[in-house]
């Protein structure tokens, strides 16, 4: 198949980026087919084994149903904190969703050291993964260009000032 698309591909690019697109193209029509068998990305991470569980339940059970509970947000951040941090040389992307829930129920609940928790615990996974990424020229996912990872880094800073400001 890459032969094919190599051919595809205009002739300006370089041998290397040229071989990039091509596995990413690749890549995705894999994805899509996997898709379209029925095999999502949730089905063979739970196959591996490598699903964040709280309660004995996958995480993502409680994204919607617990997203306004400060303690379930926090025990999904834990959950994907001790699966991220178990992982030796293979890392799989750590998910924002329930650090930026967590952050955000601190702070409506003025709880702001623990909004700056919550945010440094993400920002030492997405530095961990990305130094990971770049070092195994791993073409994953870039968490950090994600929107909730720049909000996560964003509140950081509004919720020391907050901290600083309430003692």
């Amino acid at each position: 198949m890459l032969g094919f698309l190599r051919r595809l591909l205009p002739g300006s690019r370089s041998k290397s980026s040229q071989d990039k697109a091509l596995e990413n193209l690749e890549r995705h029509a894999q994805e899509a087919s996997a898709e379209r068998a029925g095999v999502s990305s949730v089905s063979i991470v739970e196959a591996m084994g490598k699903q964040s569980k709280v309660d004995g339940k996958p995480i993502y059970e409680y994204a919607e149903s617990h997203k306004h509970d400060v303690d379930k947000m926090l025990e999904c951040c834990r959950a994907v904190e001790n699966m991220y941090w178990s992982h030796g040389e293979m890392k799989l992307a750590p998910e924002p969703y329930y650090f930026e829930r967590a952050a955000i129920l601190s702070r409506k609940a003025k709880d702001y050291s623990g909004e700056v928790s919550v945010c440094e615990r993400w920002i030492a996974m997405e530095d961990d993964f990305m130094a990971w990424r770049q070092g195994n020229q791993h073409r994953g996912v870039n968490i950090s260009g994600s929107p909730r990872a720049k909000r996560i880094r964003e509140r950081l800073p509004k919720a020391k000032a907050k901290l600083v400001g309430d003692s």
